[in-house]
């Protein structure tokens, strides 16, 4: 991550606009190398005019529920507002992070004029340059970029729903009258666990910051690294044990098959088989072996990856499968390698032994 503290302003300070100077105050406190204050709130505009093909089909689709379900108290201009009406979120950034974040893009164009679209989603149909209405607060802004490079603090955090990102001034400029409801602060700081107690002891001692609260990232990190761990463990322990069981499974398998055949591989023998014919029909056999149990696992296994994935689907909308193609490679590879070595051993203890004694001994 590239930052390691988070602080949440106060919803009073919110809604009288002062938390983003207060937050300010805040990381020059902690001494932070880094900053981004984020005031964020959502802007509404029209699917129809705005929409891509894909939201439209998907608003379009809400529509139709919406005329099937019997029991729905709506009428018809409120259907119409629900299904073709959807939002962004704007997150307003404090000056100077945004003039880096838009250094950090490459994009030249002033930070007073910029406003950055991150639509993961693909739900906008607008254009870099050209303009965006929205309905609530009734404005118009001009996306100047579009990206799919995160700023500060949100680069593990993924919507559907597009994100513009503008800085203080051009908020100022453009949306003076409109309020966001929420306000944060992401601080990269050399030393998280003192910055911490620094902003316990201001939150304690400071009237002003009275509502405020902070979260050390680095911290939870920390904590869910170790309990990663033992998952890991306890996750890797039980693969190896099953594992295990497998290939001796196999191995048993496989080298008590080959002995129990003893006597008819000394009888090929003895009607002259050579030992480089026998090699090639053991060759033979491991392959099929091989083919076999590929032939039976693999569609088993995708079909349990396809199992599990299909619930989570339809909690997180942008969660992708993706075709195990290297578990294959290395399933194939494993399970040839494992069958080839149990193979070789067993024809090794069959070459060591006498034709004629087995013949004999298996006959008695």
């Amino acid at each position: 991550r590239s930052f390691n503290v988070c602080v949440f302003a106060s919803t009073r300070d919110v809604e009288d606009g002062s938390s983003g100077e207060k937050l300010l105050r805040l990381a020059q406190m902690t001494g932070a190398q880094e900053k981004a204050v984020y005031r964020t709130g959502t802007l509404s505009f029209s699917v129809k005019e705005y929409g891509s093909e894909t939201l439209k089909k998907d608003r379009e689709d809400l529509r139709l529920r919406y005329d099937e379900d019997s029991e729905l108290r709506m009428t018809e201009e409120e259907k119409d507002a629900a299904a073709y009406t959807a939002y962004c979120d704007l997150s307003v950034l404090n000056d100077d992070y945004f003039r880096s974040y838009l250094a950090k893009l490459g994009i030249k164009t002033p930070s007073t004029e910029a406003a950055v679209v991150l639509d993961e989603g693909r739900y906008l149909s607008v254009k870099a340059g050209e303009a965006l209405v929205c309905l609530e607060p009734e404005t118009k802004l001009t996306l100047t970029h579009f990206t799919d490079v995160h700023p500060m603090g949100l680069e593990e955090i993924h919507s559907m729903a597009p994100a513009i990102f503008i800085s203080e001034r051009y908020f100022d400029e453009k949306l003076l009258s409109y309020a966001p409801f929420a306000t944060s602060m992401y601080l990269n700081v050399s030393d998280a666990d003192a910055a911490e107690q620094s902003l316990a002891k201001i939150m304690s001692s400071e009237k002003e910051y009275a509502g405020y609260s902070y979260v050390n990232i680095a911290l939870e990190a920390k904590q869910e690294s170790r309990v990663i761990l033992v998952a890991e463990i306890f996750l890797y322990g039980f693969i190896s044990v099953i594992t295990l069981i497998g290939v001796t499974n196999v191995f048993n398998t496989v080298t008590t098959n080959m002995l129990l055949r003893s006597r008819e591989f000394a009888m090929l023998r003895s009607i002259g088989m050579t030992d480089r014919e026998f090699s090639r029909m053991i060759r033979l056999e491991s392959l099929l072996y091989g083919l076999k149990s590929l032939l039976i696992g693999i569609p088993l296994g995708i079909a349990g990856s396809l199992a599990l994935y299909i619930p989570f689907k339809n909690k997180f909308d942008l969660l992708r499968y993706r075709f195990p193609v290297i578990p294959i490679v290395l399933s194939i590879v494993v399970v040839f390698l494992i069958v080839a070595l149990t193979m070789r051993y067993s024809v090794t203890k069959i070459n060591r032994q006498n034709v004629i004694e087995t013949i004999r001994s298996e006959n008695t």
